[in-house]
């Protein structure tokens, strides 16, 4: 796992998702809650899509006037300027909750020692989507 913190987008996948989101807006989001959708339909959600998730929720909660006070200006700036659908939020929201409980991403932070810290990172993203 390329990870250097538990932040939501201290990780490889999540910060290379800012640049696709920075390009193609709303389509990036949209395209990250089909893929974790579709891995989770097959029934493992492999740890680059979980992180891209778990920063399109991010994406969502600013877009919604939600922020992590720890965000960047750069997520805050692309966030701000994304049309966010309730219909993302209510599909995105079921996914998030399987990663806390299933899938790669689970396996890597338990296996690390910080799993409470990062749990406690999406739960607190899933309370400002809802």
């Amino acid at each position: 796992m390329g990870a250097w913190g538990i932040g939501n987008f201290e990780n490889d996948d999540a910060a290379d998702f800012v640049y696709d989101v920075e390009e193609d807006g709303v389509g990036a989001i949209r395209r990250a809650i089909e893929a974790a959708g579709t891995e989770h339909a097959d029934g493992y959600i492999e740890a680059p899509t979980a992180a891209c998730l778990i920063a399109a929720g991010e994406f969502m909660a600013v877009a919604l006037g939600k922020p992590a006070p720890t965000l960047s200006e750069d997520v805050v700036a692309a966030a701000k300027r994304l049309a966010i659908q309730p219909e993302m939020v209510s599909k995105a929201l079921p996914l998030l909750a399987s990663i806390l409980e299933e899938g790669e991403l689970k396996e890597l932070w338990d296996e690390s020692g910080n799993a409470a810290e990062w749990r406690q990172h999406v739960m607190t993203l899933i309370e400002r989507l809802k």
